[in-house]
């Protein structure tokens, strides 16, 4: 009888343990499917970066360090403690969100576009390192940083392309004594090289025409670009894509004041002027040549200028042959503003007019004029040398 119940011990200590061991293997699988589902998650790209950004910062030997390297070293331009803390403010306080690029993804490197509360944030490339197997059915990758590129929140394009090394190159032509400015801070352009400015392109083969500073950029973040010119005033930026690359032009917008405004309308009847010149363009002006000498003396043309050569080509085209008859010109909403004296031979003058011409046959056909009319003192005299149409500016 003892015996029977020692063996019925025996075999209830065995059957527990056996169930404890099944029960232990089957929570130690658990934990294993488990931790494999989660490093499966997280080895998906988009989580990945999002992962990236989220453990940002100085000394973690991925992203927080590319960044102190390329965006926010001291000798950055702009204000790089300014851009370090707006971007982790934005990481830290905004909700993110990972969409693949999938037109600059390639191969083993995938490209995330990252926004911010919907706003453009970072651009960050992750490169596949390796794969293992786990439990017969995942593959789970792993990823190294590539680069990373710190958006404009308040860029009008959604995403664009960037060099092998995540950057972006572009120039900037601005006059020499305006200010350029990254993301509110001041840029020295002491070491920029001489270009001429594109307003003054027609007319830069003279001296007193003052000439402009370009910059070369090549950075890992896409800052918010400001001019602003000799009165602190913001001017308009013209991006030119070319062969070359992106150049950014600032318009050559100067300020003015009452002692410029008064010095430069001694220089002529601006608006007499152009009215003539006007007038000329519409076979109006009567004499030799369509009234070519009349034009140029009463328009105090600059003798050996493109704008005497211009006149003349006009004079002797076929193409003033064709100008409709007419019978009467009215002008109306004249104005003559933003007087700038840039030196003390050169200065300008903003003329706006429209130009009604009484068609024969056809009846009144307007015409408006927005141009800034440019003046070099040459020997004493002051002559008109060139213009720049302003419409759209």
């Amino acid at each position: 009888m003892a015996k029977k119940r020692k063996k019925k011990n025996l075999f209830g200590k065995f059957y527990f343990t056996y169930l404890f061991v099944i029960l232990a293997c089957l929570v130690l699988l658990f934990f294993h499917v488990r931790s494999v589902m989660v490093d499966y998650e997280k080895s998906q790209p988009d989580n990945y970066v999002l992962a990236l950004l989220k453990h940002a910062g100085k000394g973690d030997k991925a992203l927080g360090d590319y960044l102190s390297e390329n965006c926010f070293a001291a000798e950055d331009y702009g204000d790089p403690k300014a851009r370090s803390n707006e971007f982790y403010n934005t990481d830290a306080y905004s909700t993110l969100t990972a969409s693949k690029n999938l037109s600059y993804s390639e191969g083993d490197v995938f490209v995330y576009d990252v926004q911010a509360n919907d706003e453009p944030f970072v651009t960050v490339a992750i490169e596949k390192s390796g794969e293992k197997r786990m439990l017969g059915i995942f593959n789970v990758s792993s990823y190294k940083l590539k680069y990373a590129f710190i958006r404009n929140p308040e860029t009008s394009k959604p995403s664009f392309k960037l060099s092998e090394d995540g950057t972006i190159s572009f120039s900037v032509v601005l006059p020499k004594d305006f200010t350029l400015q990254f993301d509110g801070a001041d840029v020295d352009i002491s070491s920029a090289s001489e270009s001429p400015i594109e307003d003054f392109s027609y007319i830069s083969g003279y001296s007193a025409v003052p000439t402009g500073a370009k910059m070369d950029f090549t950075l890992h973040y896409d800052p918010k670009i400001k001019v602003l010119n000799n009165v602190g005033e913001e001017v308009k930026l013209n991006l030119d894509v070319t062969p070359e690359g992106n150049i950014y032009y600032a318009a050559a917008d100067y300020g003015t004041d009452d002692t410029q405004a008064a010095a430069v309308k001694q220089v002529g009847d601006f608006l007499y002027m152009y009215k003539l010149w006007a007038r000329f363009m519409t076979d109006d002006v009567g004499g030799y040549y369509h009234g070519y000498y009349e034009v140029k003396e009463g328009c105090k043309i600059m003798p050996g200028s493109k704008l005497e050569d211009q006149a003349w080509d006009w004079a002797n085209s076929i193409d003033i042959t064709f100008v409709s008859d007419h019978w009467n010109i009215e002008f109306i909403n004249e104005k003559v503003d933003n007087y700038v004296m840039y030196n003390d031979d050169f200065c300008s003058a903003d003329v706006s007019f429209d130009e009604i011409v009484s068609v024969s046959g056809v009846g009144d056909v307007t015409v408006s004029y927005n141009n800034r009319i440019f003046f070099i003192r040459q020997d004493g005299e002051w002559y008109w040398v060139g213009q720049l149409d302003l419409t759209g500016r």
